[in-house]
């Protein structure tokens, strides 16, 4: 079992390359279904905002996460239209695992925000969440980790 992060932010791109992945809630419907549907992704969530984008993905098989990473990837830079990575540069943060979790916490609790202590990010954690729920790709592992993730946050603020 493993869980997956791939993250586009402030910290590792210009805001013309950010925008170009933030996605509309129409947009991230699709796209959570299509990488629902493919490799071995069990459970994903998007996390997008003006300064992020995030693909948390939960899969049974730990052995594929290189073939998991690859997937996400190339559904995202289809999806905002990108052809060549020569045009936006290296851009992905790749986590997994513990560092997948404590990235999320830091992230609902404003704490990985521009400004230190946002409060609008946890309500767009939550959004993220029950999008995904509401559309099934969301179940059981990455319920668990977004519901602590929240409680963490609340308990933060």
């Amino acid at each position: 079992m493993s869980i997956h992060l791939i993250s586009i932010s402030h910290k590792t791109a210009p805001l013309s390359v950010r925008e170009r992945f933030a996605f509309s809630k129409e947009q991230q419907a699709g796209i959570l279904q299509e990488l629902y549907g493919g490799v071995c992704i069990d459970e994903c969530v998007i996390v997008s905002t003006c300064n992020r984008t995030e693909v948390y993905t939960w899969c049974q098989n730990s052995r594929r996460e290189r073939e998991v990473y690859e997937y996400v990837q190339s559904v995202l830079l289809r999806s905002a239209g990108v052809h060549d990575m020569a045009d936006i540069g290296n851009i992905f943060r790749f986590y997994g695992g513990e560092r997948a979790i404590h990235h999320l916490f830091l992230v609902a609790c404003g704490l990985d925000s521009m400004v230190i202590g946002e409060d609008q990010i946890l309500g767009q954690v939550k959004d993220a969440w029950k999008q995904a729920a509401d559309l099934k790709v969301c179940s059981t592992y990455l319920n668990t980790f977004f519901r602590y993730a929240v409680t963490a946050a609340k308990r933060v603020k």
